[in-house]
């Protein structure tokens, strides 16, 4: 019997301690992982607005692809690179993101969101959703894998 309240109390014991330490830095790590994705997305749309191909490159991790809609995958930064300056020359001049979901394991995330993507004037290009696997490259936060499609009918 004493046996058994001793391994009831060190399990309580060490439930208390575990859960403690997760709820002291784990929600700390969550929301600091929250707000840095945040601001990567934000840089992205900054760099859209003032079309710039090398800060647009720059928030994807070395082995980074896109997956853009009627396309073949895009891979490596050089590439990233031609893909963003192509898109400025084709008139993009500005993004909305809107996260609307966001997990977060270890390392590793995957975003769930929508876009707008605008034109001169605010003119509307295009809209849809997005999916983005986003890993820790060093300290920071960045777009391992970065796919979207369009929600409006095709013309």
């Amino acid at each position: 019997m004493k046996l058994y309240q001793s391994i009831s109390a060190i399990s309580i014991l060490l439930s208390l301690i575990l859960t403690s330490n997760v709820h002291a830095s784990g929600k700390g790590d969550h929301t600091k992982a929250v707000d840095a994705i945040a601001a990567v997305n934000q840089q992205l749309e900054v760099a859209l607005s003032t079309a710039d191909p090398a800060k647009a490159t720059s928030i994807y991790t070395r082995d980074g692809q896109l997956l853009p809609p009627n396309s073949k995958i895009i891979s490596g930064t050089d590439n990233i690179y031609a893909y963003w300056q192509a898109a400025f020359t084709a008139g993009v001049k500005g993004a909305e993101l809107e996260t609307i979901e966001l997990n977060i394991q270890g390392d590793t995330a995957v975003e769930i969101g929508s876009y707008v993507l605008h034109g001169e004037e605010k003119m509307l290009i295009d809209e849809g959703k997005y999916l983005i696997y986003w890993k820790k490259e060093g300290t920071n936060w960045k777009y391992h894998r970065d796919m979207w499609s369009s929600v409006l009918a095709p013309q």
